[in-house]
């Protein structure tokens, strides 16, 4: 059809920061788009990424898709481990629950009603050194999700992870104790 487009990224496949995609579209529609800008110039966004990715798919992905898997699985299982290693303990008995993920990046992590998450993440980072995106950035108005978090483990060695977690459930703790008076 000559008015549609499908666009694809690599994000997803290579990494996540890999701003590099592509347009399958009719003919037409590509000689359109070939007089933009950027393209006329002789690059794009990121000409550097985009010719590394183009090299992984002229040597064939496999290989490098093997090896992100097994390094996202890693670091998945560091995560999720981490959780239940330091967590429990510093919750006193409240329970939390996460979603273990079957891809992806990252792991939501619902803790209970009184950890407002929005408070958290300020004292996390200022006190403790660890940084998690907080549930209400997920939300339309800015004020579900608040005792929720989300961690991502795709940059991190597992044992940067388990350190990670630690000086969470240690800002956790922290938190609980100032609310607590």
């Amino acid at each position: 059809n000559p008015t549609v487009l499908a666009m694809h990224s690599m994000s997803k496949t290579l990494g996540p920061g890999v701003r590099v995609g592509w347009i399958d579209a009719h003919p037409t529609l590509i000689d359109k788009l070939t007089t933009f800008g950027p393209v006329v110039s002789g690059g794009c966004q990121s000409h550097f990424m985009a010719s590394v990715v183009a090299q992984i798919l002229l040597e064939g992905r496999k290989p490098l898709l093997d090896k992100f898997r097994a390094a996202y699985q890693a670091g998945a299982v560091a995560l999720t481990t981490a959780l239940d290693k330091y967590l429990p303990s510093v919750l006193g008995g409240a329970s939390f629950r996460y979603y273990k993920p079957r891809g992806g990046y990252f792991v939501w992590v619902e803790l209970p009603e009184e950890i407002n998450t929005d408070e958290l993440v300020k004292l996390a980072d200022e006190k403790h050194g660890v940084f998690f995106f907080k549930g209400s950035a997920f939300c339309v108005d800015g004020k579900s999700f608040s005792s929720c978090l989300r961690l991502c483990f795709a940059f991190l060695e597992p044992q940067e992870i388990d350190q990670g977690v630690k000086r969470l459930a240690n800002a956790i703790e922290d938190y609980s104790s100032r609310n607590a008076s």
